[in-house]
């Protein structure tokens, strides 16, 4: 018989539930045996038993599963040992499970989310039983019938196994403290913990103080939800204790600024909530900085094991003791994982000699919550005893079995309420699930010899603290000879409570005390000095007394000329200007009348607007005001205009001289012998008078303006900038791209026998080029939001269009001019229409 997949119960997740979804979609790389590591289980089953998953191997990244061990390996290879010694000693009691064989079965999780999802759907109950034991041509690892499972080391795994095992109703027990635990909630309805709650904890540290008479603490913790904050400044202070700080950690919390934080605030007990991962770095920069004896350390289960400073208090629900447990190398040799870490180490199992060294290693790990990890195992054997006790009394072995799958849907109320006497302690559980157990207070205390010594101490049982009345018991003075500060600075008066806050910090005013609060860098702190307002745009906070309480107007900033940008910018209009004055001297110099393709005054008045243009960039980077603004957008246009009409008569009239010189269509029947019987200047000029007559109507509907830019508002930055007309913008593209458009299809149209052709070719080069442009300028100045980069997106066009025009458009001039001898120059060109044109 197999077990059958039934609800539980209902229940609502919460948001982490939605993250199982991502779990399962990359747990299931793994679920193909494709990854031989995943494929090795520590086993001895027996008619009911117990799933484990444990971080053996350590995640490289790559694989789901490593090739390496995990740092902590013999100290797993001794819980997994030690948990196999219980179950062992639950097989002889034969007043437990009598005549049913307890068993386990272990697996490999390999130190990630990813893993451990994969292989905990190993334990999910099956429909179909031959599912459990795949064939040798199944593609699926095996899968095991567990009546429950013993949780992971890491709280991010163990989450969302519980929720996928509280749906299939099979309950986890886990026997690991994450020290950080305040945001427990009844989502997984058959999640188990051995250890008490960080609540519970808490609630034993208050007493302590109240004990003692410290009335003032801080805290360390690793939760960013306000509520849980407010709940334990409100609970502190309902009995009379001030919590002063709180430092609230994160993966990317700078621990040295956390330790500074605690050195400059008046408190001198810290408790911290950490996982051992956020303790370990939390130690490391107390021991850089030399600061743990500055301290009154109140501690959870998280720091066991690891080298704390003398003084410091450990609250935990574990007994401290050491375990008459030892390690039995046979029993050790059976663990594949045992096996491989002898191979990878070039030993033979058989060499007693060889492994000694590895065997010695895992004998010597000190588990210090090992009652924890014993009663964890005996808590799901006495649930076992007391459920079969009553739906089966007297079944044996595999009946034992099949009446467990008949009714296991119940077996989480027996497990929930066991009630025995456990290896450290009397075993017994809240109705959420947390075991109900008194809460043991050490004190770390130096001995004689390593008095001197900051980390090396031994343990001194304080006082328990019992979680039903919330009372302590059997309390034994603490030592404080070892403190380096005054003792009465953990006791003093509500005014030390009020610290100075900086000018930059409002007091937040709590229910005993008040604690300093930063305001952000554009907000200013309110009048009443409980709260931060931010400054409108444009202004900035300034000191006004003792805080930054008013705000004023932020001095506009202008473009530095040794900045990179604008030295690159100035560089490269001093470049182009450069080309342009020597391209100018070699055109009206460097040629003959007979030798110009086009009238020189053509050629120069294209020069002079290429570089008044060129010119107009570094108005664009003086300081703004309504006429600089005014004047760079004018000659911006206006060194456009003319430089594309003057192009633009320079492509109708080498279209005319390549028709003549062909002589295809008599003159007085060309379509633009206007150019040529009329004078081309007045062409030019009627151009010009039309574009500038409805530019001035466009600008005086639309002005051009400057204003203030304050794009980010958290930082004391305001620019001003030229805002230009859309309108004028779009006015100016449509006669662009129109002139373009003409003078490309009048150079397409030029012949190719015409002995100026080869020079039409880079007038049309630059035609396309200067097209390609304006197509990618467009959608590269409107959809920018800030006016300083339209700003920069126009000087860039500029720079780029006018140095095209300057090397294109006259490259054969330069050439004719440095490398065609004077005499042969004029037969290059055809000169007949350049003497008539040229005598009008």
């Amino acid at each position: 018989m197999s077990f059958k997949i039934i609800r539980l119960r209902t229940f609502r997740l919460d948001l982490r539930a939605a993250l199982l979804v991502l779990y399962v979609a990359r747990a299931a790389e793994g679920y193909i045996i494709g990854n031989r590591a995943m494929d090795i289980s520590y086993e001895d089953l027996g008619d009911l038993n117990v799933g484990g998953l444990f971080a053996i191997t350590s995640y490289d990244g790559d694989s789901i599963c490593g090739e390496d061990f995990s740092y902590n390996i013999y100290s797993t290879l001794h819980m997994m040992e030690l948990l196999k010694d219980t179950v062992m000693k639950v097989n002889l009691d034969r007043d437990l499970l009598q005549d049913i064989k307890f068993g386990f079965v272990f697996l490999d999780m390999c130190s990630n989310v990813h893993a451990a999802m994969t292989q905990v759907k190993r334990f999910l109950p099956r429909s179909n039983p031959f599912d459990y034991t795949p064939t040798g041509e199944s593609n699926y690892l095996s899968s095991y019938k567990v009546v429950g499972v013993i949780g992971t080391p890491f709280k991010q795994a163990t989450v969302p196994i519980a929720i996928l095992l509280g749906g299939a109703g099979i309950p986890i027990l886990n026997f690991w403290d994450w020290g950080n635990d305040f945001n427990y909630k009844k989502t997984q309805p058959t999640f188990m913990r051995m250890t008490s709650p960080s609540w519970d904890l808490f609630e034993a540290m208050l007493n302590l103080m109240l004990k003692e008479k410290w009335s003032l603490f801080s805290i360390v913790l690793q939760t960013t939800e306000e509520d849980i904050i407010t709940r334990l400044r409100s609970r502190s202070s309902s009995k009379g204790i001030c919590l002063h700080e709180v430092y609230q950690v994160t993966e990317s919390s700078d621990f040295d600024n956390v330790v500074g934080g605690l050195k400059k605030g008046m408190s001198r007990i810290v408790m911290a909530f950490l996982s051992s991962k956020y303790a370990s770095l939390l130690m490391t920069a107390l021991i850089e900085r030399r600061l743990g004896r500055q301290f009154i350390w109140l501690l959870t289960d998280a720091w066991l094991g690891m080298d704390i400073f003398e003084g410091s208090l450990v609250f935990t629900s574990s007994v401290l003791s050491v375990d008459s447990f030892s390690i039995n190398t046979q029993s050790l040799l059976q663990n594949p994982w045992f096996r491989k870490l002898i191979n990878k180490s070039n030993c033979l199992a058989e060499d007693e000699h060889c492994i000694y060294p590895l065997v010695s290693s895992t004998s010597r790990i000190t588990t210090s919550n090992w009652g924890s990890i014993r009663d964890t195992m005996m808590t799901y054997a006495h649930g076992l005893h007391n459920f079969l006790a009553h739906y089966c009394p007297g079944a044996k072995g595999r009946n034992a079995t099949s009446c467990f799958e008949a009714y296991y849907i119940f077996f989480i109320n027996y497990l929930q309420n066991v009630n025995f006497k456990g290896s450290v302690g009397d075993v017994f559980f809240k109705k959420t699930g947390e075991r109900l157990d008194l809460i043991h207070i050490y004190q770390n205390v130096s001995n004689q010899e390593a008095l001197f010594q900051e980390l090396n101490y031994h343990i001194r049982l304080i006082a328990t603290y019992n979680v039903t009345n919330g009372t302590l018991d059997s309390f034994e003075n603490l030592q404080l000879r070892w403190i380096a500060f005054p003792i009465n600075e953990t006791n003093e008066t509500k005014t030390i409570c009020q610290p100075f806050c900086s000018a930059k910090e409002y007091s937040k005013v709590h229910l005993c005390c008040w604690s300093c609060m930063p305001c952000k860098d554009n907000e200013i702190i309110s009048q009443n000095n409980n709260s931060c307002t931010k400054c409108p745009p444009f202004q900035w906070p300034t000191l006004y007394g003792d805080k930054y309480s008013k705000c004023t107007m932020i001095e506009p900033i202008f473009i530095n000329y040794r900045q990179p940008t604008a030295m690159a910018t100035l560089v490269a209009v001093a470049v182009s200007l450069s080309l342009a004055l020597v391209v100018l001297y070699v055109v009206c110099r460097g040629t003959q009348q007979d030798e110009r393709d086009t009238p020189l005054w053509l050629n120069v008045l294209q020069l002079l607007a290429t570089i008044w243009g060129l010119m107009d960039v570094p108005i664009f980077l003086v300081r703004r005001n309504n006429f600089t603004c005014l004047a760079a957008f004018n000659i911006f246009l206006a060194s456009f205009f003319v430089q594309y009409t003057a192009m633009f008569i320079r492509t109708i009239h080498l279209y005319y001289m390549s028709n003549e010189a062909k002589q295809t269509v008599p003159l007085s029947q060309q379509r633009f012998a206007l150019v040529h019987r009329l004078n081309a200047t007045l062409f030019f000029i009627a151009i010009i008078f039309i574009l500038a007559a409805v530019i001035t109507v466009i600008s005086t509907l639309y002005p051009v303006t400057v204003a203030k830019d304050h794009l980010e508002l958290t930082k004391k930055e305001v620019d001003l900038v030229c805002f230009f007309p859309v309108t004028q913008i779009w006015a100016f593209l449509l006669y662009t791209i129109m002139n373009l458009m003409a003078c490309s299809i009048f150079c397409l149209k030029i012949h190719t026998q015409w002995t100026g052709y080869r020079q039409s070719r880079f007038l049309f080069t630059f035609v396309v080029v200067a097209l390609i442009g304006w197509i990618i300028f467009m959608p590269a100045y409107f959809i920018t939001i800030d006016p300083a980069i339209k700003e920069q997106v126009l000087i860039l066009t500029l720079l780029v269009n006018h140095t095209c025009s300057l090397i294109l458009c006259y490259t054969p001039k330069f050439v004719l001019f440095l490398f065609i001898k004077k005499e042969v120059r004029g037969t290059l060109n055809s000169t007949s229409d350049t003497r008539v044109l040229s005598k009008q």
